[in-house]
């Protein structure tokens, strides 16, 4: 018996190594398409063409950093299709010269990030963990969240924000919120009560953005004990219409600065690092294996040593280790080491090597 459960424990951890891809980054849905032709076939012909080359359209504009947009990749419907892994037709209205529908669509994944990195595009195919926005609204001093009397929270309520690499959450404004904001002050906000609401969303982070009377919205980051100030945005008006064009402008920052951190090109340095495992039983070391199964930026990794308790593997990944750290974190995982430096090896390969000590890969 001992030797059965031997065997199928190696089995577990000696299996194939290689992570699993994110599967709803390459998926673009809801889009709505509408076209009139000479008659019925003719217009569901143009409207499939139509969806694909907005659906492409749309995953570029989420992948690409903004510089990259400017310049391509300019793509026929044969080169888009041969992309497509798959979609869904919903809501299909047909007339004797329209077609109507909403569709759906899956790329495949190896083939995109393919045709990105081989094009010299510089893209971002890691999706971060949902963030929450604290929509604060400031008049001479006295500022406030809840209620109709904050058009700034009014406004983030009226826009789908949950869409994009960083998806961002509103919160409901119901009595379990009240009890953990302070509303009067929003910067001097009590960190345990502000853990406890975004583990109640299920976010990664918090953010407090701040609408006062000097015509500015501030966006903090509320993520540690002191908040961090990360833009500043003019508004010239506080119109619902204004302030609505204004809560897409901050999203937009957020997907950009997101891409920033996280993109990688065909000319990003290609990484190993070793990394200690400790785990408490095979439970334990099976549900931390899962987790870096979905790390994207982890191409594959490598077991050099396991032992009852502990495991020592080398980690192969694509572009900064500031890129893999934030991977890493959008799956509950983190790397332990203060000193992590990149440097050649005698045969020209790239890797990083922990200063003194060896680091420890562990659940947040």
């Amino acid at each position: 018996m001992r030797l059965l459960c031997h065997v199928f424990f190696c089995f577990l951890v000696l299996g194939i190594l290689s992570p699993a891809f994110a599967d709803d980054i390459f998926m673009i849905e809801d889009l709505s398409v509408e076209v009139d032709a000479a008659n019925a076939v003719e217009a569901k012909e143009k409207a499939f063409i139509q969806a694909r080359a907005e659906a492409f359209k749309a995953l570029s504009e989420r992948l690409l950093t903004d510089s990259e947009l400017e310049k391509g990749p300019e793509m026929s419907d044969a080169q888009i299709s041969a992309l497509i892994k798959n979609f869904k037709i919903k809501d299909e209205r047909m007339s004797s010269k329209g077609y109507k529908a909403n569709f759906t669509f899956y790329f495949k994944e190896p083939e995109t990030r393919r045709l990105f990195k081989q094009g010299g595009y510089q893209y971002s195919d890691i999706k971060s963990g949902s963030v929450l926005i604290l929509p604060f609204y400031e008049v001479a001093g006295n500022a406030t969240i809840w209620g109709e009397q904050n058009p700034w929270f009014s406004a983030w309520k009226t826009v789908d924000t949950y869409k994009g690499q960083v998806p961002v959450i509103v919160p409901l404004g119901d009595t379990q919120d009240f009890g953990e904001v302070n509303e009067r002050d929003p910067l001097s906000y009590d960190l345990d009560k502000l853990q406890i609401m975004k583990d109640r969303y299920k976010a990664r982070k918090v953010f407090i953005s701040i609408l006062n009377d000097r015509q500015e919205i501030l966006l903090y980051d509320a993520s540690g004990y002191q908040p961090i100030l990360v833009k500043t945005f003019t508004v010239s008006d506080v119109s619902p219409e204004i302030l609505q064009g204004f809560v897409k402008t901050v999203h937009s920052f957020m997907q950009r600065d997101w891409k920033e951190q996280t993109a990688i090109s065909e000319n990003s340095p290609q990484g190993t690092l070793q990394v200690m495992v400790y785990f408490n039983g095979l439970g334990e070391w099976i549900s931390l294996r899962s987790a870096l199964d979905r790390v994207t930026a982890v191409d594959s990794y490598d077991m050099i040593n396991l032992n009852a308790d502990h495991a020592e593997i080398k980690l192969n990944f694509a572009g900064s280790f500031q890129r893999l750290s934030l991977a890493l974190e959008q799956e509950g995982l983190v790397i332990e080491q203060p000193e992590i430096q990149g440097q050649y090896d005698s045969f020209g390969n790239y890797f990083y090597k922990a200063a003194n000590q060896k680091p420890i890969l562990r659940k947040l």
